[in-house]
């Protein structure tokens, strides 16, 4: 199958379901874990399905012939899934082939598509346009994480992956390059689910699970992703996750959630269980303010440090330039594409910026709240005297900046190693470096306390009269 989007579920769901003998969930739609016979019968899992015998080809070699169809283009097709009302990623900034639009696949026989998970833990859909089926199988999204520790990096050479680092490794199921015996996964006591993708019908699979599968000859299919409001609290998950591996996400949390909120609060129906949407809804506003007001005081604690340096520096001789450092709100696109240079993430909401003194080389990089004042803050820099040695390095060498070096902190006890030059906080040199410090918010406390409490006064009665 060409590269591209493929699917990831808590479970497999095609439509319509004619195949009795598959556990459940196949043929439903529901998020939560469907238990398996107690036997646990791995034949049905794997054997071919007898509800499909492929047509044997006339004329020679090639693929079934299509049928006659109507060739009339229907009012619904996967590319109109991104303008649906309850589908987050139609607040996305960007178009991003395969996930907000729909990528045509084209498989031949034995084709594959390896053991993964969707950006972001996304929803996705297939559908089988015209062609032999689809094999897929599927691990549930509680069994995730099992499945990646216990069977995926088993199944990786080791000779191919000794020149990656740890991230780079732990990055390996987003690639999509490993692919083993689902009967494996199996006897380790984990759910694997399967489902025969036929031409006409959908295949949609749940965030944060495990999927991968092979063509059973020639076909044509198409894959998009979406995100409902179920998403969120899956999604906030994986972009932390995203964070850790320094992997830059195809959307933001922040973005979606917010555009999720700024619906409900204008009275948009989301979903039509509304109760839980509010309740989803609620949770997820609440880890964001909780994000917000920690950020907001470390940065304050920043400010007192670069004060009590700059007092410093007005105090000397007067060759040491201040450091500025000034608050400023994002409008509204200008710094959406932001990605902070040491984690990747997508800085939507509030961003650090550090532009270059003019006669400088320097360019100008962002940086997420997190990685900013993480390394920043009274445990990476001792003493405040060190603080434009460190601002200077998050500008010079912002790949790098994560791990000090034991020369730029102190070492024991009130003994202070100096930096080597040009870092010697005394000298010209740091201070030509130094830049000019911004601290960008989108979406401030008091605009998502203002949400919160709107949000809470809200019931499901309200969107009563409200299509799904």
């Amino acid at each position: 199958e060409t590269p591209g989007n493929s699917s990831a579920p808590s479970t497999l769901c095609a439509t319509p379901s004619t195949y009795p003998h598959l556990p459940s969930p196949a043929g439903s739609c529901n998020t939560s874990d469907a238990s398996s016979p107690a036997s646990g019968p791995i034949a049905p899992l794997l054997t071919p399905s007898s509800a499909h015998t492929p047509a044997k080809p006339t004329g020679g070699p090639g693929p079934t012939p299509c049928p006659p169809r109507d060739v009339k283009i229907p009012s619904w097709h996967t590319g109109t899934i991104k303008s649906f009302p309850s589908n987050l990623l139609r607040h996305c900034a960007q178009v991003v082939p395969g996930v907000t639009d729909p990528m045509l696949y084209i498989g031949m026989l034995f084709s594959m598509f390896c053991w993964h998970k969707e950006d972001v833990n996304l929803y996705s859909m297939s559908y089988n346009h015209h062609g032999e089926p689809k094999t897929w199988y599927g691990v549930p999204g509680s069994s995730a994480e099992k499945f990646e520790e216990d069977m995926y990096f088993k199944h990786v050479d080791p000779d191919q992956i000794a020149h990656l680092d740890a991230d780079a490794r732990k990055r390996l199921h987003l690639q999509k390059v490993v692919m083993f015996n689902p009967l494996e996964a199996h006897a380790e006591g984990l759910k694997v689910y399967r489902v025969e993708h036929l031409p006409g019908e959908l295949v949609v699979t749940f965030p944060g699970a495990f999927h991968g599968g092979f063509n059973n000859g020639f076909n044509c299919a198409e894959a998009v992703n979406f995100a409902t409001c179920r998403w969120l609290p899956e999604g906030r998950k994986a972009s932390a996750y995203y964070r850790e591996l320094h992997q830059m996400p195809v959307a933001s949390w922040q973005r979606l959630l917010h555009g999720s909120l700024m619906d409900v609060t204008s009275r948009h129906a989301l979903d039509p269980d509304m109760e839980r949407c509010l309740q989803i809804l609620r949770q997820e506003l609440q880890e964001w303010i909780k994000e917000v007001k920690e950020h907001g005081r470390e940065m304050e604690r920043f400010q007192g440090r670069l004060n009590q340096l700059n007092s410093r520096r007005a105090a000397s001789s007067g060759q040491l330039r201040p450091i500025p450092f000034e608050e400023a709100t994002m409008t509204d696109e200008a710094h959406s594409h932001d990605v902070c240079i040491v984690c990747k993430t997508i800085c939507y909401n509030a961003v650090v910026e550090l532009t270059p003194c003019e006669g400088t080389q320097s360019r100008t990089i962002h940086y997420c709240p997190v990685c900013f004042t993480a390394n920043t803050s009274s445990q990476a820099v001792k003493r405040a005297n060190k603080l434009p040695m460190q601002l200077a390095r998050l500008l010079t060498t912002p790949e790098d900046f994560v791990t000090l070096k034991a020369a730029d902190v102190l070492c024991d006890g009130e003994n202070e190693v100096e930096a080597p030059a040009p870092w010697n906080d005394d000298q010209e040199p740091i201070a030509a470096v130094i830049p000019r410090i911004i601290w960008l918010q989108r979406h401030k406390l008091q605009h998502l306390e203002t949400l919160q409490d709107q949000l809470n006064q809200l019931t499901p009665q309200d969107f009563a009269s409200c299509g799904e």
